[in-house]
């Protein structure tokens, strides 16, 4: 239900129907929080992470901001 409102373009409804318990593996905040997530998983063990849609508003801008600051912190911790 939530994609096909996000495909469709309805990103309010989408967004209003995530719940918290959706979001108990996904990490939703700034550069921060997603370099403060990620360092948790990387203590815990993780050797792979990955970033997917949905990204947000501005999926490119969430893309940018990956492989300029959430990338580059996460390696440095390898």
């Amino acid at each position: 239900m939530q994609l096909e409102l996000w495909c469709d373009g309805d990103t309010e409804r989408a967004t209003g129907l995530v719940t918290p318990a959706m979001l108990s593996l996904g990490v939703a905040g700034n550069v921060e929080d997603v370099v403060a997530a990620g360092a948790s998983l990387v203590a815990a063990g993780a050797r792979h992470i990955s970033f997917g849609p949905p990204l947000g508003p501005d999926p490119e801008k969430a893309v940018a901001a990956l492989g300029a600051n959430v990338l580059p912190a996460l390696n440095a911790m390898r």
